[in-house]
C-alpha cells in the first residue's frame, strides 16, 4: 500500500501539502497537475524496483492524500487495485479534463466525517456516487467525527483492506506502518 502523505509544499509549520487551494474544490491547477504526475512516477518507479503484487496495489490517503488517491485511481486505471480515501473530494476538472482510465475492478473505500469543518459530508457522498458509476466495488462509511481519522475508522479501513486484498493475518506486514 502506498500512503499518500503530503510531501511537496511546506506550509510554514502547519505541515505539508500536495497543492495549494484557492477555495474548496479549486486547487491551484499547476501544483495539482505536478503532484499527480509526481505520484504516478513514484508508483511506477516503486513497482519496477520492488516486487509489488499488482493485485494488492492500494493507495490510501486522508484529506489532500484522499484527493490524490482518488485522482490516481481514475487516471492510472488497472495499475491500481484499490483506494482508501478519507475526507477528500474529486476536483471537477479531474472529471472533466483528465484522461480517465477505466477500471471496473477497482475497489474503493470512502469515508467522511459528519462534522467535517473543511469538507462537508455531501462531498463524501458525491465521491461514493461518482465511483459507483465506474465500479461495483464501493464501500462508503460516513462516521461520527470531524476532519480526522478516528481510531474506529482506522480499524474499519484496515478490516476492509484485509478483506479486499485477501490477507489472512491480523497484522499484515506494512499495513500498520
Amino acid at each position: 500500500m502506498y500512503y499518500c502523505r503530503n510531501p511537496w509544499i511546506d506550509r510554514s509549520g502547519r505541515g505539508y501539502a500536495y497543492f495549494q487551494i484557492k477555495s474548496i474544490g479549486n486547487p491551484v491547477r499547476e501544483l495539482y497537475d505536478a503532484s499527480v504526475q509526481g505520484l504516478q512516477q513514484l508508483i511506477v518507479e516503486l513497482s519496477s524496483t520492488y516486487a509489488i503484487d499488482p493485485t494488492r496495489r492500494y493507495i490510501a490517503g486522508f484529506s489532500q492524500g484522499a484527493i490524490m488517491a482518488m485522482t490516481l485511481a481514475l487516471v492510472m486505471g488497472d495499475a491500481i487495485k484499490g483506494i482508501v480515501a478519507m475526507s477528500g473530494y474529486i476536483p471537477q476538472f479531474v472529471k472533466d479534463e483528465y484522461t480517465l482510465q477505466p477500471n471496473p475492478d477497482l475497489s474503493v473505500f470512502i469515508s467522511h466525517g459528519d462534522q467535517d469543518h473543511l469538507f462537508p459530508l455531501q462531498l463524501g457522498e458525491d465521491n461514493a456516487d461518482y465511483f459507483r458509476r465506474h465500479t461495483d466495488h464501493v464501500t462508503y462509511v460516513p462516521y461520527n467525527g470531524g476532519h480526522q481519522v478516528t481510531p474506529d475508522l482506522y480499524q474499519q479501513f484496515q478490516h476492509w483492506l484485509r478483506t479486499d486484498a485477501n490477507l489472512t493475518t491480523k497484522d499484515p506486514k506494512g499495513l500498520n506502518a
